[in-house]
């Protein structure tokens, strides 16, 4: 029963990892432009009969694309890894002149204020006291944009135009930069940091600037911001059945200790 009882043992482990990702779904369905993170599970290696070696399955392939053997034993389950949906959130309109969304592909490039790039979809801004464009974590906007003091209005196209009006210019508006995306070949495979911000990874794929509104990246909306993409009717389904996949992991394990117990 050693088997049956490692097999519940990393059943537990999984689940409570699956269980960790859920909650945090849950808990961020109001942060604005959260991606919903999937908690990816696979078998593990299968222990094999010495006896069996040489006897397969006829076209019979695990998850894996390994040749299934006739006398295969399952040793558990453990979590591979932690993906994204890098799905669009819903866009909110909060009618903020600094607040930007993307509307389609791509992410903001940030500079931290340690000299780090970082990368966001969260276009929640704001004017720091040196004018420049930051988020709420003080990121600077990548190219940096500096809004000068005396302006009376601030103006963002699709295309990421930035441009402002000053005291009696009469509807004259001042070219002042222009919001450049980043396109990532595949985003999902971001690394995920904190404050709602992604590294590039080797696996993310090529990397491209852009300007806004073209061919490959997505549009600047002024006066709009990227909600969450978590189903939280889905998520609360998966929470449920967490628990319960739990529940019956824990009763296998419990039994499997008894009977190792029992049989000393």
């Amino acid at each position: 029963m050693i088997i049956g009882f490692n097999i519940a043992a990393t059943a537990l482990s999984a689940i409570q990892e699956s269980l960790a990702v859920n909650t945090s779904n849950i808990s961020n369905a109001m942060t604005r432009a959260y991606k919903t993170r999937r908690a990816e599970l696979e078998t593990n290696f299968p222990f094999l009969l010495s006896d069996a070696m040489t006897d397969t399955i006829d076209d019979g392939f695990d998850s894996k694309g390994r040749k299934k053997r006739v006398y295969e034993i399952g040793t558990g389950v453990s979590i591979s890894g932690v993906t994204m949906d890098m799905r669009q959130g819903k866009l909110d309109q909060t009618n903020r002149e600094y607040d930007l969304a993307i509307n389609g592909h791509g992410f903001f490039k940030l500079k931290k204020p340690t000299g780090e790039t970082v990368y966001s979809r969260s276009g929640v801004f704001e004017r720091d006291k040196k004018g420049y464009i930051v988020d709420l974590f003080g990121n600077r906007l990548d190219p940096a944009v500096r809004v000068p003091d005396n302006v009376t209005a601030i103006q963002v196209g699709m295309d990421g135009r930035i441009a402002v009006a000053y005291p009696g210019a009469k509807s004259q508006l001042r070219y002042i930069g222009q919001v450049r995306l980043a396109v990532f070949d595949n985003p999902e495979n971001l690394k995920a940091l904190g404050n709602n911000t992604y590294a590039k990874t080797e696996s993310a794929g090529n990397l491209t600037m852009i300007y806004p509104d073209q061919k490959q990246a997505g549009e600047v909306m002024q006066g709009f911001v990227e909600a969450s993409n978590v189903n939280i009717v889905d998520q609360m389904m998966k929470l449920v059945l967490n628990q319960r996949n739990f529940k019956i992991s824990t009763k296998a394990f419990l039994v499997s200790d008894a009977i190792m117990k029992a049989g000393s």
